[in-house]
């Protein structure tokens, strides 16, 4: 992301995921879309404004954005658009229902189990199939918008998406957690139009897999969170839904790298509002009902890019939400991740309780822990594990004394988890300690291990010389093969300082005391 952008404001309670709006400007004309006339065309006759200081156009290794031409003051409005050019999932829903009713039909049913997830990949696949349909025949209203959307989707910024990465760039994952995650991803989406062809051949005997997949990552980058059309005939119009919304869907990602290390929610939450602006629905000068109006809260100078905060996650996830990464998150945020898997084999025998504990945890096969970047939670009851599985006393005697949790739901056939046990427990001698520690330490060094490539600090002088600007990324394929790269290397630093937390550790009771006294843990669930 280029350090001259300027981030959007928003004056628009209808974007969860944000972009931004105003008043209208007193230099505002008809949208002018030098790449794109029926776009325009259908946008003006929609009553839309687009200021004549902008323009949209591609912005290295990220698609198009919008970006100012000549001086914008702060505040001024640059687009304003009407509710009724915002594509909403209920009329995608509505339009899946006459088109795939065996589709919607089946999401129904789902609703009554898990409601929140089904919505979403409800709204996400009725869209994917709306577009797929329109893209061939042009049928709906929003075609001008489907094909601008398609047609000018770079190759350089759709092979940034993880569903359309080459082996090489995969490759680059192997042994990772990110690399199961992809792999289980892709293997859904291709699951999911099987799925589809079979139940819905109307609209999928026309696309091909890889037709699908590619509008897959298009839709999935570009659905927003709205908070509903307030204009709508309908309730479920006027609920917050998923949509897609023509030209707020160019403003780019761009967050500042903070000054110090965002350890929690709310401190992630603080760090957006320094950079995003107010937002809700206001009354258009030029409209007696209220438009989606889009301004920057910084003034603009030629060039710079008017662009939004989507959030931050797991750079796997943001590379999977919205087709790129974030080269700081491993070191100023707790969000980077590794999960750490202990098979059973890989448990010590030399205990004088492991055999009768390997029983107790065979019907399993394997524990997990996710390990974060600032030691938190699970980090916490990856040594409570530790702990337990060398301690002599029974499971009984540590519950009573030691306030042990793990095997409590054993006879229900419950996975362990959720692993405690009292770092001041009286039977812990040093010796058990020592122990525990070597054991956490090897489990971590074997799953670092199997992770490809060389060292955390190798990734990363490998990182410094790609997509620079004497070794630039011109084609997608290098995008996505660095893109891989800090994902492996944000997995390997968060190994790599779980092993050296674990060996400083190894002092004993006085350097837990210290640990618990001087140190906070973050709550990785929290973020």
């Amino acid at each position: 992301m280029g350090k001259h952008k300027v981030l959007l404001g928003c004056w628009l309670a209808l974007l969860m995921a944000g972009t931004g709006l105003s008043s209208s400007s007193s230099s505002s004309s008809a949208p002018q879309s030098p790449s794109a006339e029926p776009l325009s065309e259908w946008l003006a006759g929609l009553g839309a404004e687009l200021d004549a200081r902008i323009e949209i156009r591609d912005v290295q290794g990220e698609g198009r954005g919008i970006l100012a031409v000549e001086h914008i003051p702060a505040g001024e409005s640059v687009v304003s658009l009407p509710t009724d050019a915002v594509l909403l999932s209920h009329e995608t829903k509505l339009w899946l229902k006459k088109a795939c009713p065996k589709v919607s039909s089946w999401f129904r049913q789902q609703m009554k189990e898990a409601p929140q997830q089904t919505e979403d990949v409800h709204a996400l696949l009725s869209t994917i199939l709306y577009v797929l349909e329109d893209i061939r025949t042009g049928f709906s209203s929003f075609h001008p918008y489907i094909f601008d959307m398609d047609e000018h989707w770079t190759d350089e910024a759709r092979g940034r998406h993880p569903l359309q990465w080459k082996p090489a760039a995969i490759d680059i994952l192997k042994g990772s957690s990110a690399h199961q995650y992809l792999i289980s991803s892709i293997r859904a989406v291709e699951s999911d139009h099987q799925w589809l062809s079979e139940t819905c051949p109307k609209v999928m005997s026309h696309h091909g897999l890889t037709s699908y997949t590619r509008v897959w990552s298009l839709i999935n980058t570009r659905l927003l969170g709205f908070n509903g059309n307030p204009e709508a005939k309908t309730k479920e119009g006027r609920a917050p839904q998923k949509a897609l919304i023509p030209i707020f869907d160019l403003a780019n990602h761009h967050l500042e790298m903070p000054k110090h290390r965002l350890r929690s929610h709310a401190e992630l939450t603080s760090h957006y509002q320094t950079a995003l602006g107010r937002f809700g629905l206001r009354p258009s000068a030029q409209h007696e009902a209220e438009t989606l109006q889009l301004w920057a809260i910084q003034g603009l100078e030629p060039g710079q890019e008017i662009s939004d905060v989507y959030g931050l996650k797991p750079n796997d996830e943001m590379a999977w939400e919205w087709g790129f990464t974030v080269d700081w998150t491993h070191n100023m945020t707790c969000l980077s991740r590794a999960h750490l898997r202990i098979l059973l084999d890989d448990l010590s025998t030399e205990p004088p309780r492991s055999w009768h504990r390997l029983q107790l945890l065979n019907p399993f096969g394997q524990l997990g822990f996710w390990i974060d970047g600032c030691f938190g939670l699970q980090f916490d009851q990856l040594l409570s594990f530790a702990r337990f599985w060398y301690l002599p006393e029974t499971e009984d005697e540590l519950a009573e004394e030691c306030g042990f949790v793990g095997m409590a739901d054993r006879n229900a056939g419950t996975p362990p988890g959720n692993w405690q046990l009292n770092e001041n427990c009286k039977y812990l001698s040093k010796s058990i300690e020592n122990a525990a520690l070597k054991g956490a330490k090897h489990w971590l060094e074997k799953r670092l291990g199997e992770i490809s490539g060389g060292s955390a600090d190798e990734d990363t002088r490998e990182l410094k010389k790609m997509c620079t600007s004497t070794n630039p990324c011109v084609y997608s394929e290098q995008w996505a093969r660095r893109d891989a790269l800090v994902i492996r290397r944000d997995e390997k630093v968060v190994l790599e300082q779980a092993i050296s937390k674990v060996q400083e550790m190894s002092g004993g009771k006085k350097s837990r005391r210290r640990r618990r006294k001087g140190q906070k843990s973050s709550n990785i669930d929290e973020l």
